[in-house]
């Protein structure tokens, strides 16, 4: 399965790269093929992965999520996780959700927010899990947001 994801990913670039092609308004491409990689990463999801992950020693966990978060989610979600506002991603303005504060939706849901930051979503998350992030690399940045991010808030209060 995974053999395919990368070809499945590379028409998707492929289809994105055709612009507006039949008529269809550039937008509407784009969100045609957001919701289409969404729905080929759930289905590539696999959450019983999660169960085989070990880490070596204490807090290694949380060291490797700290660096994929400032690859890969810092110019979103911010240093601190608190979300940019009216930030603009390939030309949308989004209004990017904190992690930080009592009322977040996955505050209490570790494999949701493992399988969102694989599978992203049509309105803006990169779907993470087709585009290279491995389940290790997942893992480890969900338990540095649940870990430390959340964390690091709620020693600020």
């Amino acid at each position: 399965m995974r053999a395919v994801i990368p070809v499945l990913v590379s028409l998707a670039w492929l289809g994105a790269c055709g612009g507006s092609s039949h008529g269809q308004p550039e937008q509407a491409n784009r969100d045609s093929i957001q919701a289409d990689s969404a729905a080929l990463a759930s289905k590539a999801f696999d959450s019983t992965v999660f169960d085989t992950i070990t880490w070596k020693k204490e807090g290694a966990d949380t060291a490797r999520g700290s660096v994929v978060y400032r690859v890969s989610c810092v110019r979103c979600h911010g240093e601190d996780g608190a979300g940019v506002k009216n930030a603009v991603f390939r030309g949308d303005t989004l209004n990017v959700p904190s992690f930080l504060g009592p009322d977040w939706a996955l505050a209490d849901s570790p494999m949701v927010l493992r399988k969102l930051i694989f599978v992203g979503d049509s309105t803006g998350m990169p779907h993470f899990g087709i585009i290279g992030l491995h389940y290790r690399d997942v893992d480890a940045v969900a338990r540095y947001i649940m870990k430390d991010l959340r964390a690091g808030d709620t020693k600020k209060k």
